[in-house]
C-alpha cells in the first residue's frame, strides 16, 4: 500500500539486471530460511484411492474410441496431414474441414460433424478464393459452422492460446496452416523445442476438449517423413501423409493409434475459374481419382509395401525425368538411390543382409509391373509405369 501506481512503476523497472549480484529467486529463498523458513521433507503417503487397479471386465467397460473421421482422427486429440510442398495438403485439409463441419462422409470415411475453425497462415489472401472455389464446386455455401481466422496466431505465445480456445466452440476441430507458420521461431529439429509446440498443442486441444490438426511439411528428403524431431510424429493420434507423383496425387493413413492405416485415396484438383476481372483468378477444390482405381493394386508383402512409398516419395521430388525410355516427362529415380533408400528402411534385417534384401524387394518389385525399370548411359533407372 505505500506504493502509489506510478511509484510502483519507477520500482519495479529500476531493478538493475546487469548488477553484479541481481536480487533472483535463490535471493528470496536465502531470505525465507534466514527468517525461519524451514525446507519441508518429503515423504512418500499411501493413497489407496488415487490408483485404481482394472481388470478384464473393467477395460471391457471402458467406453469405445469416438472419432471425428472414422478410422483416423479422434474426436479429442491431435493429428496432421503431412507432404511436400505441391502435393495439395492444404486443399485436401480444407475438404475434410468442410466435410467436417458438414457432418459428410469424407473419401468414404464416416465423419461425425463438429464445428471447425481453419487458421490459414500460409496463403492466407488465398483462403477467399479457395472458399470460392468449394462453393462453386459443391453449389452451395461453406457450412455454418466452419469458420476461418485471419489474423497471426502463434502456438508458442500463451495469449494467445488462452484467446483462441475462448472465442472457439467446445468440441471443435482447429484446423492450422501451417506448423511452421504457427511458430516461427521455434527450431523443429531441437526436442527441447518441439517439447514446447507439443505442449502448447496440448493446452490448446485441452481447452477446447475437441481436435487439432496441423498442416506439415516434410523434409528435403521426403522419404524420411515429416520435418523436424520425431517427437511430433509420436505425439500424433492420426497423420494423414499426402504424395505426388507421375500419375497423380494421393493421402494415405500414415498414423492411426487404433485403427487401420493400411487405406490410401487417390485425388485430385480440379481447377475453377473465379471472377470476372482480368486477372484471371482460380483456384481449386478435391476431388477423388476415379481414373486411379483400377490402377494395378498395392503390393501385399510389407517391406514391399514400404518400398512402394519410399520408390513414389523419391520420384515426388527427383528432378530427372525420361531416362531410359520411361517416356514424355515421366519422373525417374537412379536404381542405386532407391536401393539406399530401401535399405534404410530394412532395421530388422542384419546389416550385412540389407543390400541384397534391398535388390531382391526391388526386383520382386520390378517384375510385378508395380515399379518399371530400364538402362542409360550404365545407370539403372526406376519409374512408376504409365496408366
Amino acid at each position: 500500500d505505500r506504493y502509489t501506481e506510478d511509484g510502483f512503476e519507477d520500482a519495479w523497472y529500476s531493478y538493475n539486471s546487469d548488477c553484479k549480484k541481481p536480487v533472483g529467486v535463490g535471493s528470496l529463498y536465502k531470505r525465507a530460511k534466514e527468517l525461519g523458513w524451514v525446507e519441508p521433507h518429503h515423504s512418500v503417503v499411501t493413497n489407496k484411492s488415487r490408483y485404481k487397479l482394472l481388470g478384464s471386465a473393467d477395460i471391457h467397460a471402458l467406453p469405445q474410441v469416438k472419432y471425428r473421421v472414422k478410422e483416423i482422427f479422434p474426436e479429442q486429440g491431435f493429428g496432421a496431414f503431412i507432404g511436400p510442398s505441391g502435393s495439395g495438403k492444404s486443399f485436401l485439409a480444407f475438404d475434410m474441414g468442410a466435410a467436417v463441419a458438414q457432418g459428410k462422409d469424407w473419401f468414404g470415411c464416416r465423419v461425425t460433424q463438429a464445428p471447425v475453425v481453419y487458421i490459414p497462415l500460409e496463403g492466407e489472401s488465398g483462403i477467399k478464393k479457395r472458399v470460392e472455389a468449394w462453393e462453386k464446386a459443391n453449389s452451395q455455401p461453406i457450412p455454418p459452422e466452419m469458420y476461418m481466422v485471419m489474423q497471426p496466431f502463434k502456438l508458442t505465445d500463451l495469449c494467445d492460446i488462452s484467446d483462441m480456445a475462448t472465442a472457439v466452440p467446445k468440441g471443435s476441430t482447429i484446423i492450422i496452416d501451417t506448423l511452421n507458420r504457427a511458430a516461427p521461431a521455434i527450431d523443429e529439429n531441437s526436442s527441447s523445442d518441439m517439447g514446447l509446440i507439443l505442449e502448447s498443442i496440448k493446452l490448446l486441444q485441452q481447452a477446447i476438449q475437441g481436435l487439432i490438426i496441423i498442416v506439415h511439411h516434410t523434409g528435403k528428403d521426403a522419404s524420411k517423413g515429416a520435418r523436424g524431431h520425431s517427437s511430433l510424429i509420436a505425439a500424433l493420434d492420426g497423420a494423414i501423409e499426402v504424395e505426388r507423383n507421375a500419375n497423380g496425387r494421393s493421402w494415405s493413413i500414415g498414423k492411426s493409434k487404433d485403427g487401420s492405416d493400411d487405406v490410401t485415396k487417390a485425388f485430385k484438383l480440379v481447377v475453377h475459374e473465379l471472377g470476372n476481372d482480368s486477372d484471371g483468378d482460380t483456384s481449386c477444390t478435391v476431388e477423388l481419382d476415379s481414373g486411379q482405381i483400377f490402377q494395378k493394386a498395392e503390393p501385399a508383402g510389407k517391406d514391399q509395401k514400404v518400398t512402394m512409398k519410399v520408390a513414389k516419395q523419391l520420384l515426388s521430388s527427383s528432378t530427372s525425368f525420361s531416362k531410359a525410355e520411361s517416356g514424355p516427362q515421366t519422373s525417374c529415380v537412379k536404381a542405386e538411390d532407391l536401393i539406399t533408400a530401401i535399405v534404410n528402411t530394412l532395421a530388422t534385417t542384419p546389416k550385412n543382409k540389407r543390400n541384397n534384401r534391398a535388390r531382391t524387394i526391388l526386383k520382386g518389385l520390378c517384375d510385378s509391373s508395380h515399379l518399371a525399370s530400364g538402362i542409360e548411359n550404365d545407370d539403372g533407372w526406376v519409374w512408376l509405369p504409365t496408366k
